[in-house]
């Protein structure tokens, strides 16, 4: 009974919030039909409808929806820890969520156009966004203030990552190059160029070299501590096309409706950003 109110709740957040008294409405007429909310407020959907919509019996694999954006969301990432979700937007802003309760906990508003990217740093203290208006910027993940703008890019940002000890910056860009910037002065020290477009970019430990999905790229940098990376669980949880697969294997065929543009996962939970401006999650044993 319990997990089924805290599906239900989290399920409806954004009408709890924007709506409360439509949860006695509109969250229990899309809510399954086998489920104990349901069953217990039912009476209230008797009254008002002849005819209600088909829905599943039980709970599915999503587990909660985020909404707010206004646009498509084209960029999600979860901080190191799992503890929070940054999506970007269309409609220009990043908002940082908490991945358990699903409360909008920052929005970060300053770019001219659509969100492309983004990363946080390892402590999970900043976030890095990138953009169609050729700039990179940092925030403070805590108190939502820009602190550093990255300007010089040629072309769009298709990519950001942080260096493990956040000093430095890397920004791929739809020029097929790829930049590295100090973080505190807002300098670039880098540029190399790429074979295509990098969608996917991380440093390696020891920060020598960049991982992308083009390859890697040598840094000839040698100058950052080796550190162990951040404690994070090995996730086994991806989404391509349509498909949510597990280990591998295809588990989950995704509706039109809740097909991402870009996704993330921490362990056994993949976040999924939506065309509609949704963020929904769902989580696997």
């Amino acid at each position: 009974m319990l997990n089924d109110a805290s599906r239900f709740a989290l399920r409806n957040r954004y009408i709890i919030d924007q709506a409360p008294l439509q949860t006695y409405m509109s969250g229990l007429l899309f809510a399954p039909s086998l489920s104990h909310v349901r069953q217990m407020f039912g009476d209230v959907l008797r009254r008002y409808f002849k005819v209600m919509p088909h829905v599943p019996q039980r709970w599915g694999a999503e587990t909660q929806k985020l909404e707010g954006h206004a646009r498509v969301v084209s960029a999600v990432a979860f901080s190191p820890d799992g503890k929070t979700v940054a999506s970007g937007s269309w409609d220009k802003t990043v908002r940082l969520w908490d991945a358990a309760t699903g409360e909008e906990t920052q929005k970060l508003e300053g770019h001219d156009t659509l969100i492309t990217a983004v990363a946080f740093s390892r402590d999970g203290k900043t976030v890095a966004l990138g953009s169609r208006d050729t700039t990179v910027r940092l925030w403070d993940a805590a108190t939502g203030e820009e602190t550093q703008k990255l300007e010089g890019h040629d072309r769009e940002v298709s990519a950001v990552a942080f260096s493990r000890d956040g000093k430095t910056v890397a920004s791929g860009l739809w020029d097929k190059t790829v930049r590295l910037w100090d973080a505190a002065m807002g300098e670039e020290m880098q540029r190399h160029q790429t074979s295509r477009v990098v969608s996917r970019i991380h440093f390696c430990e020891d920060g020598s070299t960049l991982n992308t999905d083009v390859g890697q790229l040598s840094l000839g940098i040698d100058q950052y501590v080796r550190q162990e990376p951040a404690p994070q669980p090995q996730s086994t949880v991806l989404l391509e096309t349509s498909w949510i697969k597990l280990n591998g294997e295809d588990l989950l065929w995704l509706p039109l409706e809740y097909r991402g543009i870009r996704h993330d996962a921490f362990g056994q939970i993949l976040v999924v950003g939506q065309a509609s401006g949704a963020v929904s999650f769902f989580s696997f044993k």
